[in-house]
């Protein structure tokens, strides 16, 4: 509930900031506003704030019916930092394009944890020979730099099984990760699934917590 709230207040506070400019930190980006540009058709779907103060942003790029991933990190004075992900294609953004994805996907979560490294989730629609479809949820980890942390699962991804939607990443205490799914659901009932994974990545108990929960209307 405290996220809901959250939330809410920070879209009143935002609301509030637009209709009074003068408020604006106009050092800030253009005018107290950043504006990334990675691709045509960008969509920002998650941020984060790093031990630094700077702002991560989880977000996608879309084409035809399917979509790409990509992570960026602004500097504290709202323009993108071209030292993150400084060896990928393209410096200043982490990229990944699904092998097999194609017309289903939902939006990526981004979280930071206490080491300092960057977990993203997102589910991609994958093909099946037999031409099925399933959500299977992703899990990223990158270096605080962005680089790919390649101890991380394979090579930094860790796929999880099911038809599954990513709900939230957690950090225990001993620094082992849950992951929040949500499982596709048959008419109005769904099924939320906990999975337990090691830091490094190793998956420990696919199904650690089960709970049928209801929704009305598609949950999606």
């Amino acid at each position: 509930m405290k996220r809901y709230i959250i939330f809410f207040a920070a879209i009143v506070h935002v609301g509030k900031l637009s209709a009074q400019q003068e408020l604006l930190d106009t050092s800030y980006g253009i005018n107290g506003r950043a504006i990334v540009d990675f691709l045509d058709r960008d969509e920002s779907r998650s941020t984060a704030i790093d031990a630094s103060n700077r702002l991560l942003i989880a977000g996608t790029h879309l084409f035809t019916s399917n979509s790409d991933l990509y992570v960026c990190r602004l500097s504290t004075d709202g323009e993108v930092d071209e030292t993150f992900a400084a060896n990928g294609p393209t410096p200043g953004f982490f990229h990944y394009i699904p092998e097999s994805s194609i017309g289903r996907w939902t939006p990526p979560i981004i979280r930071v944890i206490s080491s300092g490294k960057i977990l993203i989730g997102m589910a991609f629609g994958i093909i099946y020979p037999e031409s099925t479809t399933e959500l299977q949820p992703h899990i990223f980890c990158l270096n605080s730099d962005g680089s790919v942390d390649t101890s991380f699962g394979e090579n930094g991804l860790v796929v999880l099984q099911g038809h599954a939607v990513i709900g939230d990443i957690l950090e225990g205490s001993n620094g082992e990760l849950y992951i929040a799914n949500v499982v596709e659901p048959v008419g109005n009932s769904a099924q939320t699934r906990l999975a337990r994974i090691s830091s490094n990545g190793q998956v420990i108990e696919e199904d650690f917590a089960e709970e049928a929960i209801e929704f009305i209307g598609d949950p999606y």
